[in-house]
């Protein structure tokens, strides 16, 4: 089952994709697995890393009970892959260093190529981030600072997603993280890896049998009249990297698999 929120931020990034040259790419923190298979449906082919084993065999089985091919599933990241498209979702806010991390997968990325990602608004931070893995929330200014700064990529779009929805949302799902039990500290990091398997929580499949892909669609229409303010609780940030394109890399071969980094979080 996919979340609400996950709807809502799906909706804008197929929008995004949509009309784009279909091309080769990485996605960072998959979770379950659903980005891979929309992807897949829209016709892209390209890799999967998470380090998380959970997510891992989530994933797989995912990906097989739908028939798709096209998606590798990393064992570890390779330094000298590169992408026409680097993609990662609500990840940003566990990396102990973003901007490194960002500029480390800019590199990665193709001249003409785009990094695609989401992340949380701080204005709406509360019990459910400190509850997966300490998540930090970010305003707009700071990560187009960070993307344009380190990176070197310059951000082409920053959707603001989830306005009034996931506003409304939000309190219930603080509730339910601020009641849930909750181990010592070495959970923490559990916490974070296991973060994009949430949709397994009663709660959010409780809220899915209500808000599926069909009864959501007034949401992502009323969404989109608030795309350029900072209401909604999250945002889909769209960088490029300048040059032209040297050719779609859909044909051509990830490579072996190589050095892990600190990159590999959550959808």
């Amino acid at each position: 089952m996919k979340p609400p929120r996950y709807l809502l931020r799906e909706a804008v990034v197929k929008k995004i994709l949509r009309h784009r040259e279909r091309g080769r790419f990485l996605e960072i923190g998959y979770g379950q697995g659903q980005m891979l298979v929309t992807l897949a449906g829209m016709g892209f082919r390209g890799d999967g890393y998470d380090r998380s084993r959970p997510a891992r065999r989530a994933a797989e089985d995912l990906l097989r009970s739908r028939g798709v091919t096209g998606i590798t599933l990393l064992d570890e990241l390779n330094d000298g892959a590169e992408y026409d498209y680097i993609l990662f979702f609500e990840v940003l806010g566990y990396w102990q260093d973003p901007a490194r991390e960002m500029a480390r997968l800019g590199r990665r990325l193709k001249p003409g190529g785009a990094m695609i990602f989401s992340f949380s608004n701080q204005r709406s931070a509360g019990h459910a981030e400190k509850r997966t893995g300490e998540m930090q929330c970010y305003t707009r200014s700071q990560v187009i600072a960070m993307v344009e700064g380190g990176a070197g990529l310059v951000v082409d779009q920053c959707w603001n997603y989830g306005f009034p929805l996931t506003n409304m949302l939000k309190p219930v799902l603080d509730l339910f993280h601020r009641i849930r039990p909750r181990g010592g500290p070495e959970d923490r990091e559990q916490e974070a890896d296991n973060s994009g398997l949430a949709g397994r929580f009663l709660p959010v499949r409780l809220a899915s049998l209500i808000l599926n892909a069909v009864t959501i669609s007034p949401f992502v229409v009323m969404q989109d009249l608030f795309r350029d303010s900072d209401l909604g609780t999250g945002y889909v940030v769209v960088a490029e990297k300048t040059g032209p394109r040297q050719g779609a890399a859909q044909d051509r071969p990830a490579g072996p698999a190589g050095t892990t980094t600190e990159t590999g979080r959550r959808q």
